[in-house]
This record gives structure tokens, sequence and C-alpha cells, in this order.
């Protein structure tokens, strides 16, 4: 094997790994960054801009591969469980696993502890199982899910501690501003 040869099988195998394995390293990374915030004390916020920001990059990457591609059978299944059911679910779970409190400033603080955790284990398990086995475009709809549970997510969080906490929860707002 010369060495014109040698280069084009390790380019060709670099491009095979970042195509096969970047998506789940960059899914993965982001899972931890999540859980790691999600874990920590900290306010009880009612802004989702970053969620929105992240369901129409998704929204964006599911219309060009629907464009690209065709609308299956297969393809709005996969829609279906993905992103209008797993999302949700999981989002609420993760919010009955919270512990809210009134921190010295008078602001309401929630934290997340091991099961909030377990449950996105368990959520992005189910996510990379069912692109497995219904034979998805790897994480099409990684995005646009991790968007959308993280805003169910939040909004449930929001009017959970609004109800515990009514008056203190307009400090976190006036902190905000």
């Amino acid at each position: 094997m010369n060495t014109n040869q040698f280069n084009q099988v390790l380019n060709t195998d670099i491009q095979a790994f970042i195509q096969n394995f970047a998506p789940a390293i960059l899914g993965i990374l982001i899972i931890f960054w999540v859980i790691s915030r999600q874990l920590r004390a900290r306010f009880v916020t009612a802004r989702m801009t970053i969620y929105l920001i992240l369901m129409a990059i998704g929204a964006v990457e599911i219309f060009q591969y629907v464009e690209k591609s065709g609308l299956t059978i297969g393809f709005l299944g996969n829609l279906l469980i993905y992103s209008l059911v797993l999302p949700p679910i999981f989002g609420w779970l993760r919010v009955l696993t919270y512990t809210y409190w009134v921190n010295d400033d008078q602001q309401v603080m929630r934290k997340g502890n091991l099961l909030t955790a377990l449950f996105w284990i368990i959520y992005m398990a189910l996510h990379l199982g069912l692109d497995h086995f219904t034979k998805a475009p790897g994480n099409l709809f990684l995005l646009f899910d991790i968007g959308f549970s993280l805003l169910v997510q939040r909004y449930l969080a929001y009017n959970k501690a609004r109800k515990q906490f009514p008056k203190e929860i307009e400090n976190n707002r006036k902190a905000k501003e």
C-alpha cells in the first residue's frame, strides 16, 4: 500500500467515524451538560427561548430530511414516538423528581436528584434504541426532542413552583428583568 492509498483509507475511516459516531458523541455531551445543570440548585424561571431555538433547528433538520428523502409511514411513526410522545412524558417525570424551596433572597429554587438523571438516561436509551430498531436516520430527531422535552419540563416546573410559592415566584421574575 502506497502513501496515497494509505491516506485515502485513513480519510475514509475518519469520515466514517465522524458520520457514525460524532452525532452520538455530541448527543452524549449535551445530555451530560443538561443532567449536570439539573442536579445543581437553580432559579425557577419561565424563560424558554433556548428550547424554542433547539426545537426550531431540529425542525429544520427534520424538514430538510423529508424534502430530500420523502415522507414515509415509518418516518411518521418515528416522528410521533420521538417527538410527540416521549419528550413530554419524560419532561413531566423529571419535574416530579425536583425539590423546590425558597432561598435566603426569597427566590424559588429547584434541584433534581439521581432519579432526574436516571430519567434522562432512560429517555436517551429509548431514543437511541428506537433509532436502531426503526432504522431512523441517526439523531435526526434529537435536537427537536431535547428542546421539546426541556420546554415541557420548564413549563411544568414553573407552574408547580408558582402553585407552591405564589408570592416568592414573583421575586424570580423581578430578578431576571
